[in-house]
């Protein structure tokens, strides 16, 4: 594709300055090859992608299918449903503040205050300044009681709202709308997504999903190969969606992308990377097979080296994805070869040595 085709979102550097698009020396600008875009984004967590009557009965999480299907992202990048569990959590960590509400009782302001209390359970708690002459005492003082214990009861797949005061209590109807609202929270919670879902799904995409490879390793900018580009187009309107319906403060959600031209200082730049991200995948899989082994009274297994031969094999995918881009000669082969220069016999040359057979098994030499 060339550089006409695409939108520029801005410009970005890598980790040596270096400009990631460079087009300004080209003669015909609109007719720049591209091999891919370099990426970066926002995502952020405080927000709900829920049900806001615009669709009528659609949930947040059908919302979020509908418009994924239409934008022909691949099913399989959908975040997973929210289990009773998770919607408690969900709720809980939305609930739980210092200061929840307050309500004046005879002249008397209390606040309310929300509290983790563990892992499956939240109290709501009334807090509320007694003077001296409501204590008939030298000094008043701040007391605390517990209005109510929210618990998730995983038997039930359920969260039970349990009142520590009598309905005669004059915090009565504050508990009761509060229980409500939890109750109604936690339902709204199993048929909504929340900014950490799209933020994975992100995180999914650039780490799991694709042979991306990092611009800067202190900041997240991406380089995505091009046949990724109409899964970035998707996933940009998608993402531009979501800020503008229900991303009411904070940053906004956005992805920003510029293309990456087909010229020999970036292809060098592209090639750095990819080799680097390699080098990463072979010390991921001599790392784990040491801890392995040391773990496994120093011996060496079958198993041990099928599980280093695996993580080997990732970077064997991604060499071949980038040697067809960019017309490159990466090698996990070669890799093992430098690495064994530096190593000597022992355990962890014949993980390599292991290792190297198998990448020329599989490279058919």
């Amino acid at each position: 594709m060339k550089i006409g085709d695409y939108q520029i979102d801005g410009d970005a550097q890598d980790d040596d300055g270096q400009n990631l698009m460079g087009i300004s020396g080209a003669d015909d600008p609109e007719d720049v090859e591209v091999v891919g875009q370099a990426i970066w984004y926002t995502i952020g967590s405080d927000f709900v992608i829920s049900s806001d009557g615009t669709d009528g009965d659609e949930s947040g999480r059908e919302w979020l299918l509908r418009r994924m299907d239409e934008l022909e992202l691949p099913e399989f990048m959908a975040p997973p449903e929210v289990s009773a569990k998770g919607a408690f959590t969900r709720t809980r960590d939305h609930l739980v503040t210092p200061r929840n509400d307050e309500a004046n009782y005879d002249g008397q302001t209390v606040e309310f205050e929300t509290k983790r209390a563990g892992r499956d359970s939240f109290h709501l708690l009334a807090n509320a300044y007694f003077t001296a002459e409501d204590l008939n005492a030298d000094d008043g003082e701040w007391r605390q009681v517990t209005v109510g214990v929210f618990r998730y009861v995983s038997e039930h797949s359920a969260m039970a709202t349990v009142p520590k005061i009598d309905r005669d209590d004059r915090m009565w109807d504050a508990w009761e709308a509060f229980s409500q609202r939890a109750t109604a929270l936690m339902d709204e919670m199993e048929v909504s997504h929340i900014g950490r879902d799209i933020q994975k799904m992100m995180n999914r995409f650039t780490h799991d999903w694709t042979h991306t490879v990092k611009f800067r390793d202190g900041g997240a900018v991406y380089f995505v190969p091009a046949q990724y580009n109409d899964t970035l187009d998707g996933l940009k309107t998608l993402i531009e969606e979501i800020n503008v319906r229900f991303k009411t403060h904070g940053r906004d959600c956005e992805l920003k992308r510029i293309p990456v031209v087909n010229d020999d200082e970036r292809r060098e730049m592209v090639e750095d990377r990819a080799r680097q991200h390699i080098e990463g995948k072979v010390e991921d899989a001599l790392e784990g097979a040491m801890e392995a082994v040391k773990a496994n009274e120093e011996e060496l297994t079958q198993e041990i080296i099928a599980s280093a031969e695996e993580t080997v094999k990732d970077g064997d995918s991604f060499a071949a994805q980038y040697n067809d881009l960019l017309d490159l000669r990466l090698s996990v082969e070669d890799v093992l070869d430098e690495f064994a220069e530096d190593i000597e016999g022992g355990v962890k040359g014949e993980i390599i040595n292991e290792l190297t057979s198998e990448a020329k098994t599989d490279g058919g030499h």
